[in-house]
Formats: C-alpha cells, sequence, structure tokens
C-alpha cells in the first residue's frame, strides 16, 4: 500500500519530478491496442461468425473455405489482442 501511495504521490519515479519512464511504452500499447480495435470493428462486417454455418459457405471451394477461416480466425483473434494490449 505505500508503494501505491509514493506512485500516486509522484514520489516512486526513476527521476525526481519527471514521469515514470513507463508511461512512453504504456500509451504505444495502448495506441497500439485502439488500432486493432479499429481494425476489427471495420473489418468484422466482412466475415461474420455466421456465414461459416451457412449452405453458402458449405459450397464453396476448398481453397475459398481456407483462405477465409484463416482470415476469419484474424479478424476475431484481434479482438483479443486489443484487450490484452489495452489492459
Amino acid at each position: 500500500m505505500r508503494s501505491y501511495q509514493k506512485m500516486t504521490a509522484g514520489q516512486l519515479t526513476d527521476t525526481a519530478g519527471h514521469v515514470p519512464n513507463s508511461v512512453l511504452p504504456a500509451m504505444k500499447r495502448l495506441l497500439l491496442g485502439m488500432t486493432y480495435v479499429t481494425g476489427y470493428t471495420l473489418t468484422k462486417s466482412y466475415f461474420p461468425d455466421d456465414y461459416l454455418l451457412t449452405s453458402e459457405f458449405a459450397n464453396q471451394s476448398l481453397g475459398y473455405k481456407c483462405l477465409f477461416i484463416a482470415l476469419w480466425g484474424k479478424v476475431t483473434l484481434s479482438k483479443y489482442v486489443s484487450c490484452w494490449l489495452v489492459a
């Protein structure tokens, strides 16, 4: 608890009177996480989950199915990656 109180009071820094050296890397991770969220939001409509269960998808060629599932997996994974980066 004391370490937390020192940190919030600005006493627990790398150099006195300055922000910790971890602020810039944290902001970079936040920006990267927001980029992943934006990418997920923009591409999710092109790779819906329900499409995998339709007869239209079942009638497609094997190459198309493999490519679609690979891209769908990347888009879905980006949702979780964005949460990990922001956290």
